[in-house]
């Protein structure tokens, strides 16, 4: 199986319980629901005004998307020429 969709079923893994209103995860099949707001420790944001990506530590802001859109508004960032996604892990993975 290609790099790419060995990760992309570990992403799967990973997905948002809908049915909890996106609270909690389950990190593995049959796990136990964790609470997200312990998952989501950094933001990456592209940012397509000066084509670079930037990664900031928001574990100490509240699980809301206002917040976060809030933070990298203030950080300098026109939201909408970024896009942007929260995730547990501090690092990125170079598909190349």
């Amino acid at each position: 199986m290609s790099d790419t969709i060995t990760k992309w079923h570990e992403m799967q893994e990973d997905k948002v319980l809908s049915d909890q209103g996106g609270k909690y995860t389950v990190p593995e099949k049959g796990g136990e629901a964790i609470p997200y707001h312990q998952k989501a420790q950094w933001v990456f944001i592209m940012d397509y005004t000066d084509g670079k990506a930037y990664r900031y530590d928001v574990s100490d802001l509240a699980d809301d998307s206002e917040v976060i859109e809030a933070f990298l508004h203030g950080a300098g960032h026109q939201l909408f020429n970024c896009e942007w996604m929260v995730t547990k892990h501090k690092d990125f993975v170079n598909g190349n």
